[in-house]
């Protein structure tokens, strides 16, 4: 800069333009109580979001204490508080399938449903949310200015990406299905078979946590801000994994490059389901490596639980299930038949209530799939196949 007198002048006139257009923002658009309102409903928001993964995350946190499955040292943390809060709200999303199945899909059963969760897992919901406190208060850069720039970078397009969840919605898949299925299941107080959108027929489990958040306060902006929370468990899940092979560079490069890779910053600030399938298969890569170490049938179990909620987020799920398939093969391939059916085994147990679910209200249990089930014919083919 000394040698350029010139280059001193680009952060003078990006702070004049920051200026100027706060300014012009205050005189055309100020301060006013509908203003204040919206922002009450984003605190709202946000509140709603963060007690349900508390929750989540305590009741998962109680179900692996419960199996007796160890605590995890300081590198594998993360992956532990991951699978606790995954584990939790697939549960907790099963939950709200059963509530709908039987006709009492309102915000007193599903939100009474989850106080009692929190008071009967409340010594883990704590220790759950401590550990998260601890996660965040070590995410500390090495100092150095390149050092810092992925922590900054992702900071700042979170911060974004939180403002875009917060937005009314507008994206077409969030328009036409994932926030359609939850507001007519609100509406009728229960889920029940929809023949003119076949993408309501596919599993919820995001659905169903969508839901409980929107019956709280009728907000459907909750929805995108629990994708925004799926997305964070994954950042964290591949910074954690990456730390443990690059150093703590690494694995802040590793999130960095994830979140600036094409289109998945804009996944965040959309009602959709992808990153949540995205911090399934992270986390339960994260625990086959930790099985690959120390094995254990216990977090075969873990996985396949994990494997068999993923398959009630979305039926692409379907690969990660393959993955972990060809991992415990290669690991260890003359008990590949038996470390695959302790995996498999839970995996199809979680998965099983939505298999129902298709066969008794689509009459097929993979609904939109195999090409049979409620008004199934060469149209909806054409269109559900164009559509994919």
């Amino acid at each position: 800069m000394k040698d350029n007198p010139m280059l001193w002048r680009v952060p003078v006139i990006l702070i004049g333009l920051v200026l100027l257009l706060s300014v012009y923002y205050v005189v055309n658009k100020p301060i006013t109580p509908e203003l204040a309102l919206n922002l009450g409903g984003a605190l709202l928001d946000l509140l709603t979001v963060a007690a349900l993964f508390a929750v989540g995350g305590g009741l998962g946190e109680a179900v692996l204490r419960r199996i007796g499955l160890p605590s995890a040292d300081d590198d594998a943390r993360l992956e532990r508080l991951a699978s606790a809060a995954l584990i939790g709200l697939g549960l907790i999303a099963l939950y709200a399938l059963v509530v709908s199945l039987i006709g009492l899909f309102n915000a007193l059963a599903l939100w009474g449903g989850l106080l009692l969760i929190a008071i009967v897992t409340h010594r883990a919901l704590i220790g759950w949310i401590g550990g998260v406190w601890t996660a965040l208060r070590g995410l500390r850069p090495a100092p150095g200015g390149f050092r810092r720039f992925p922590a900054v970078f992702l900071g700042v397009m979170l911060a974004l990406a939180v403002g875009v969840a917060l937005a009314p919605p507008f994206s077409w898949d969030s328009l036409v299905y994932h926030l359609v299925g939850p507001q007519r299941y609100l509406d009728a107080g229960r889920m029940t078979a929809h023949a003119d959108n076949f993408y309501l027929g596919m599993p919820k489990n995001g659905e169903m946590l969508f839901s409980i958040a929107i019956s709280l306060f009728g907000r459907a902006t909750t929805a995108a801000l629990i994708h925004v929370g799926f997305g964070l468990i994954m950042l964290a899940l591949t910074g954690s994994i990456a730390r443990r092979h690059a150093g703590a560079l690494g694995g802040w490069l590793a999130a960095a490059l994830l979140l600036g890779s094409f289109n998945l910053w804009q996944l965040f600030g959309f009602s959709y389901v992808d990153l949540a399938l995205t911090a399934y298969g992270a986390v339960v890569y994260a625990l086959l490596l930790r099985w690959r170490e120390q094995p254990s049938d216990w977090l075969l179990i873990v996985v396949g639980v994990l494997v068999g909620l993923a398959m009630g987020y979305k039926y692409t799920a379907v690969f990660i299930a393959a993955g972990v398939a060809l991992l415990i093969l290669i690991q260890a391939p003359r008990r590949v038949l038996r470390n695959g059916l302790i995996a498999a085994i839970p995996a199809v147990i979680m998965f099983a209530p939505w298999l129902l679910r298709g066969w008794l209200l689509y009459g097929n249990p993979v609904y939109p799939m195999l090409g049979f089930g409620l008004a199934w014919d060469a149209e909806r083919s054409a269109m559900f196949t164009r559509s994919f």
